[in-house]
């Protein structure tokens, strides 16, 4: 029994991390883009690509080295990273046309629903697959 309650404080842990890196590369992701758009009034769309990918090897790196301390190349675990990242992406974009058809829910909450997937299965895919 000490075992299966040591397991869950170890998955947990790693997870509050996976949570930890995931606030700040969005933080990251937010301040990347304010600051293109703002001080160097650089298109939002073209903003928005650098700071997607600034906080994507943010993320990648503190997930390489922090939170999953992974024991592939970078090379190998960054492509995989980018697979899920585009599959978290598209059940993102599933769920959300799929509330939005159902009609449970407004545009704005189908969103936020939708987004909650995807920290989810990103964690699943990451910790079993793109990482290990």
């Amino acid at each position: 029994m000490k075992l299966a309650i040591r397991d869950v404080m170890i998955e947990t842990y790693q997870a509050a991390k996976f949570a930890v890196v995931g606030l700040i590369a969005t933080v990251i992701h937010i301040l990347v883009a304010w600051i293109f758009i703002k001080y160097f009034r650089i298109n939002p769309f073209v903003s928005n690509i650098f700071a997607f990918t600034t906080a994507f090897f943010v993320s990648f790196i503190s997930h390489y080295t922090w939170v999953f301390k992974a024991k592939r190349s970078k090379h190998s675990a960054l492509k995989r990273f980018l697979l899920v990242a585009i599959f978290g992406f598209t059940v993102n974009n599933v769920v959300l046309i799929a509330l939005l058809r159902i009609g449970i829910a407004d545009p704005f909450n189908s969103i936020f629903i939708s987004a909650l997937f995807v920290p989810a299965v990103s964690y699943i895919l990451n910790r079993n697959w793109t990482f290990k």
